[in-house]
């Protein structure tokens, strides 16, 4: 009601004993999906003596709360794979297209190499019959490349 972005929780350890129970780490879970799905933020939990405080933070609790899914509602993970799913159909097409760039790139640069080695025979006074033989090829498609370059 206030607009928060941001709370602390605290509460009381009436004996004085500062370490989290189950309930008290239960709870922080719990209420870090909560401030997740209102857009305020759980910055840290403070359990409190009269003697002295203990904070989740600086115990790393909350690192390792924050990460936790077990109170992840149902709906936020079918979101959190779907958005996995078209992560990865994404970097596989992107695999794909990759591959077949450079699978034309390489067929072109064959075939560049055969043309050069092509018109260096024939510069050097061989047929177009023992080009094609030679390369397994046809001597129309040999006189193609001589005339194309």
């Amino acid at each position: 009601m206030k607009n928060a972005t941001r709370v602390i929780a605290i509460h009381n350890h009436p004996t004085g004993r500062l370490a989290p129970s189950k309930a008290d780490l239960d709870f922080t879970d719990r209420f870090i999906q909560v401030g997740r799905i209102l857009n305020i933020a759980l910055v840290d939990h403070l359990i409190i003596s009269t003697e002295a405080y203990e904070s989740f933070r600086n115990m790393g609790i909350m690192d390792d709360l924050e990460k936790s899914l077990t109170y992840v509602p149902t709906y936020q993970m079918v979101e959190q794979i779907r958005k996995e799913e078209k992560k990865i159909a994404r970097d596989k097409l992107a695999l794909e297209k990759a591959k077949t760039r450079d699978a034309k790139e390489k067929a072109r640069l064959e075939q560049e190499k055969k043309e050069t080695l092509i018109i260096e025979l024939f510069q050097r006074g061989v047929s177009t019959e023992d080009i094609a033989k030679i390369l397994d090829s046809t001597s129309k498609e040999m006189q193609n490349i001589i005339n194309k370059n």
